[in-house]
């Protein structure tokens, strides 16, 4: 839903608004959010199994699971807008792009409005950017399971995994400088410093990186020494390749493929993989960590915080538009900067759904309410559909008697539209197929 609001905004002009505009234009942030959840969901059954030495799902059933759940809705949204509104791409030569979610990636060229960078708006269905990013995070987890399972059989596994973190973290520094460029005022020794070039901003996000990597080296160490050294170092040396590949603009080939794949969002899939591990080690410790049962206690303490920060970020630090795409027209380290508080916000907001869920609370009490839940259900199809529903207002207005250009109605309007399209999407298509997947393999344990 908050990318909903983002799209809206951005077409209504609100984000041109002084006051308010900047904290729409960011809610951008529920790619991350969408991110860190699916790769904590996703792992922790895997994690759990390891650790517990049960048979762990396998894989074949995983990939099918996925691919009912991700691709006959995708391509059936793909091909209704393609007839109305009229999104161009699914009905032309270039279809197995689309349908391949391979848009982000230099594998084709683009032809009509979608060779105009102003036309890529009513290419497919333009959202599908992050998805595609969602789906080689798929592919790549069951290679990821396999790494931490073979180097957890081996003693010096975390310790290989630390080593390789702490190294990792140097280059990551040194591209957030370079990032951030020379500043007034900068000694020219740092300038030519291994560390890059960069002062001020720059600086901060790579002091930033250096305490994240120590303060999850440092968790590692103290719980357990093996399971959380090897998983958290694992997620400090993605965490790290990533801020080198967010901090330029990818200008080839393989950067591109980079930029748009999971390792280039390493840092919010690390934290879903990272948070898995934590959660599965706490609940298997004799006694329940002090975090945990503070965070039972206190549930709406780190909310509060993510909010606070939010709050921050957008209405001080950030560009007033959305930039989480693609650094496009910003400052590299400040981009960076975003990268990095918005895995941190996201955290926040997640901490009580993950520990000390038996707990109560506002923020728990919100969780568990009927309605959030249906919409999670739904939330899907409210991706897939909203984009092109947002066109068909705009492009069509006969279809109303009238433009709607104002950020309420339009927002509104959009809203109603894109959840009826997503209801009947989850209860027709989604429903019955994820149910056909349970019954023909019912022995399974589901992922």
């Amino acid at each position: 839903m908050s990318i909903l609001l983002v799209h809206t905004s951005l077409w209504s002009k609100a984000q041109d608004n002084r006051g308010y505009g900047r904290f729409f234009a960011h809610l951008d942030i529920g790619v991350p959010f969408f991110f860190v959840l699916s790769a904590f969901l996703l792992y922790r059954p895997f994690v759990q199994a390891r650790v517990a030495r049960t048979p762990r799902t396998p894989f074949r059933d995983y990939g099918r699971r996925r691919f009912v759940r991700i691709a006959p809705p995708y391509w059936a949204a793909l091909t209704i807008t393609a007839i109305i509104p009229g999104m161009v791409g699914a009905f032309t030569g270039n279809w197995w792009v689309y349908y391949g979610l391979l848009q982000n990636f230099p594998v084709f060229t683009p032809t009509g409005v979608c060779a105009d960078p102003f036309g890529t708006a009513r290419c497919g269905i333009p959202v599908a950017w992050s998805l595609s990013i969602e789906v080689m995070f798929y592919l790549c987890l069951p290679l990821f399971v396999l790494a931490m399972a073979w180097l957890g059989r081996r003693r010096w596994g975390g310790l290989v995994m630390l080593a390789l973190s702490a190294v990792a973290i140097i280059p990551a520094i040194s591209a957030v400088i370079q990032a951030a460029g020379p500043k007034t005022g900068m000694p020219q020794s740092l300038f030519a410093s291994p560390l890059g070039r960069g002062w001020g901003l720059g600086l901060a996000v790579g002091a930033a990186a250096v305490l994240f990597v120590l303060a999850m080296v440092w968790v590692g160490w103290r719980w357990r020494g093996g399971l959380l050294t090897l998983e958290l170092s694992a997620v400090a040396l993605i965490t790290a390749i990533s801020v080198v590949i967010q901090a330029s603009v990818p200008k080839s080939s393989i950067h591109q493929w980079l930029f748009y794949s999971p390792l280039g969002r390493g840092w919010w899939f690390g934290l879903g993989l990272g948070m898995a591990a934590v959660s599965v080690d706490a609940g298997m410790r004799r006694s329940e960590p002090g975090f945990v049962q503070w965070l039972r206690r206190h549930p709406n303490v780190p909310v509060v915080g993510g909010i606070v920060l939010y709050a921050w970020a957008a209405g001080l630090l950030l560009e007033p538009r959305s930039t989480l795409a693609f650094p496009f027209r910003i400052d590299k380290a400040l981009y960076v900067a975003q990268y990095l508080l918005f895995g941190v916000i996201v955290a926040l907001f997640m901490l009580p759904a993950v520990f000390g869920t038996d707990g109560g609370g506002f923020v728990r009490r919100v969780l568990r309410n009927r309605t959030l839940v249906w919409f999670g259900l739904v939330s899907y199809g409210i991706f897939l559909w909203h984009f092109p529903v947002l066109i068909l207002l705009l492009d069509h207005p006969v279809l109303l008697g009238y433009r709607v250009t104002t950020f309420v109605p339009l927002t509104v309007l959009t809203c109603v539209i894109t959840v009826a399209c997503a209801s009947v999407s989850y209860y027709v298509l989604e429903r019955p197929l994820m149910r056909w997947v349970r019954r023909r393999h019912s022995g399974l344990r589901a992922t």
